[in-house]
C-alpha cells in the first residue's frame, strides 16, 4: 500500500518513506545481531536442535512487526497527504474547533501545489494550447464569427 500511494505522491512522501526505511533497517540490523548472538550461543552450548525454532520465531516476529509498521506508515501517509494537501496537527494555540454536528479540531492544511520544474515541463510540452486567452484575442475571435 505504501508503494501504491507513493506512485501518485512521490515528491511529497519520498522523504518520509526514506526516513522510515533507514529507521527500520537500523532496528532490523540490531535485531539480527541479537538473533545471531543467540544462535551462536545455542551452537556453542550444543543445542543446535533449538536453532531452527529460534530462527523461525525471530523471523516471524520481525516480519510481523515490519508488516504492522508498514501498514502504520501507509495510514500516516494517507491521512497526512490527501487530496493534494498536506494535513498536520494544528500549530496555533488555542486550537480552533469548528464545532457543529461533526465537531473536531481544525488541522493545519498546506497546499504544496506543483513544482516549478513540473509547470515548466507542461508549458514546454503543450505550447500555447493551454494558454489562457487574453481579452484582445477573445474579442478578435468573436468578431470573426
Amino acid at each position: 500500500m505504501v508503494s501504491n500511494f507513493a506512485y501518485t505522491h512521490y515528491s511529497l512522501v519520498q522523504p518520509t518513506i526514506h526516513e522510515r526505511i533507514i529507521a527500520t533497517e537500523k532496528v532490523l540490523w540490531n535485531e539480527l545481531a541479537a538473533s545471531d548472538a543467540q544462535a551462536l550461543d545455542l551452537i556453542r552450548a550444543g543445542a543446535s536442535s533449538q536453532l531452527s525454532d529460534l530462527m523461525n520465531q525471530q523471523a516471524d516476529r520481525l516480519g510481523t512487526r515490519v508488516v504492522k509498521d508498514w501498514l502504520a506508515l501507509w495510514q500516516q501517509l494517507f491521512v497526512t497527504h490527501r487530496d493534494g494537501f498536506i494535513v498536520s496537527a494544528p500549530t496555533v494555540i488555542p486550537v480552533p474547533d469548528h464545532g457543529g454536528k461533526m465537531g473536531g479540531v481544525v488541522p493545519k492544511v498546506v497546499e504544496p501545489g506543483y513544482s516549478n520544474e513540473w509547470k515548466q515541463r507542461i508549458a514546454l510540452d503543450t505550447g500555447d494550447r493551454l494558454a489562457v486567452p487574453t481579452l484582445a484575442s477573445t474579442k478578435s475571435a468573436a468578431s470573426r464569427k
